[in-house]
């Protein structure tokens, strides 16, 4: 067996005689591009490629390659092959075209090139190939499974592909221990996840870090907690990402004093956290969710280069802690305003009740050329509950329809039904919402109200007005 770069080729040598050598060398001289014998990097073919930037240009010199009968060498073809499918995604497509007609000899290089490329389109592809290379005896590296978790979608594959790094012998390299933490973090397999950790000998702060945010986003904010105490304690320093995790976690369980202490690390680091946005705007929603508004209000103030993320985060702020002038204030200073802009300032009014701004601003955000969605209709639909209008509501709202009726909110919708489940008994509806029964019968009428509504407003040409006198 002989190992070249990060690829394996298996050489057999026949007879050990003088002729057998002399043979063997002869035969050497007539194939100077196998990489086990001669690796040429000067051959015109492979200089060019180096330097293609069209597919035009890629076929030109694949057609060199072709005349000068390099195409069935093994490190031509990995060169063209990595070309086509990593360095220029674009010709995937010929890619694997060389890799099935025109590479006999195929190495573990090739094969990992081919698995990593194809991860990111076709996840079983991936695995098919890698079938072929345990067929043709080819023994499996670190990257080949770090390949196959990218194009892991499914939990079982997870699993699949963890087995066979622990029968391989891989699985002690660190940083793929630490994609199948993120893996199975993804997936929700917190407890699966929580024993590879486990199993870890020696977990540094990437590992740390991992199982912080994944825990921190799944909802276990308490969890996380407690791996970050259990990381200080081992002496590892936390760094942006375990803040950042830190500060996500702090925000659901309304922890304000380790916010502030969060808080504390980013300020003794000020020279180089102040750039990280993504920081500093997980530090806004932290307080936000605090419901420390003032501490929220100086930190923003203290944001040299804020992006819409930060603006809608104080917007929202502002209007659930129900300081609405100064939501409406921010909003009107926001220079560029998006869907979540909107829907956080319509959600504020409709939650005090305000039903007639709740109209002017859906008026402003439609005659800016922006489509409601879903979460938009939600908070109209509360509103109009809120004084009482729900019956009313169906003649007299009229959205503009998109192009595709798809786009429209439909009975079926969980989101618009559910948040205005509670609020049916202002309309005489229902007395009651605690039994399944009453729960049954508000969710047919929310049903049929809203079948009602999509019903009328499909009626309406394009442009019409979406609130009538």
């Amino acid at each position: 067996m002989y190992r070249y770069g990060r690829g394996i080729r298996y050489v057999s040598y026949c007879g050990s005689s003088s002729s057998s050598s002399s043979s063997s060398s002869s035969k050497r001289t007539n194939t100077q591009w196998d990489p086990t014998i001669s690796l040429q990097l000067n051959h015109p073919s492979l200089v060019l490629l180096e330097k293609v930037s069209s597919r035009a240009h890629f076929k030109q010199i694949l057609g060199h390659t072709m005349r000068s009968n390099l195409i069935e060498q093994t490190f031509p073809m990995s060169r063209l092959i990595f070309f086509s499918a990593v360095s220029h995604p674009e010709n995937l497509d010929m890619a694997i075209k060389l890799f099935n007609h025109y590479t006999p000899n195929r190495n573990l290089y090739i094969y990992n090139t081919m698995i990593s490329a194809l991860s990111h389109s076709s996840g079983a592809e991936s695995f098919c190939l890698y079938n072929s290379l345990l067929r043709f005896g080819i023994y499996p590296d670190n990257h080949t499974i770090l390949y196959l978790l990218q194009a892991a979608g499914f939990a079982s594959a997870v699993q699949q592909i963890q087995g066979h790094a622990i029968v391989t012998g891989l699985l002690s390299y660190g940083y793929l221990q630490n994609s199948l933490l993120k893996m199975y973090l993804e997936h929700g397999l917190m407890r699966i996840a929580n024993q590879v950790f486990e199993r870890m000998p020696d977990p540094d702060v990437v590992s740390f870090n991992i199982i912080i945010a994944g825990y921190a986003k799944k909802g276990y904010g308490l969890e996380a907690l407690q791996l970050f105490n259990r990381m200080v304690g081992l002496g590892l320093e936390p760094d942006e990402f375990t803040v950042l995790g830190l500060l996500v976690s702090c925000g659901q369980l309304g922890a304000l004093k380790f916010g502030k202490a969060a808080h504390a690390w980013m300020e003794r680091r000020k020279s180089t956290v102040s750039s990280n946005l993504i920081l500093c705007n997980s530090l806004l929603d932290m307080y936000v969710k605090c419901q420390a508004l003032e501490l929220a209000l100086r930190a923003f103030d203290t944001v040299a280069v804020k992006d819409v993320v930060s603006w809608n985060t104080m917007i929202a702020g502002c209007a659930k802690a129900g300081e609405l002038e100064l939501a409406r204030s921010f909003f009107d200073q926001m220079p560029c305003r998006d869907i979540v802009s909107w829907n956080s300032l319509i959600a504020g009014y409709s939650s005090m009740g305000n039903f007639t701004a709740v109209k002017q601003c859906l008026h402003r955000m439609l005659a800016a050329n922006v489509m409601p969605d879903n979460n938009t209709m939600v908070c109209v639909i509360s509103g109009a509950a809120d004084i009482g209008a729900l019956s009313a509501l169906p003649p007299t709202l009229c959205v503009e329809i998109p192009s595709e009726k798809s786009a429209l909110p439909t009975a079926a919708d969980g989101e618009i039904l559910n948040p205005a489940h509670g609020r049916w008994t202002k309309e005489g509806q229902a007395e009651h919402v605690e039994s399944s029964d009453d729960s049954e019968i508000l969710q047919e009428t929310a049903a049929t109200m809203l079948e009602t509504f999509t019903n009328s407003v499909a009626s309406f040409p394009l442009p019409v007005m979406f609130f009538r006198a």
